[in-house]
């Protein structure tokens, strides 16, 4: 049997090629989960900044 394996458009991956496209994919959806997990913890992290400032701001008025 051929290590080789056709996608659309006739072109022949091997092995090495599909390994290295697994470990790709994991890769950026593991940087993309970082990415969206920072982002959803700092906005958090700013609202409750800006409200505590609010508050401040209408407690010395």
């Amino acid at each position: 049997m051929s290590p080789e394996t056709y996608f659309s458009g006739g072109h022949i991956v091997n092995t090495a090629g599909i390994v290295w496209l697994v470990i790709f994919a994991v890769a950026a959806l593991t940087f993309f989960g970082v990415a969206v997990v920072v982002s959803v913890k700092g906005v958090g992290d700013l609202r409750h900044l800006l409200r505590s400032a609010q508050k401040r701001e209408g407690d010395a008025a």
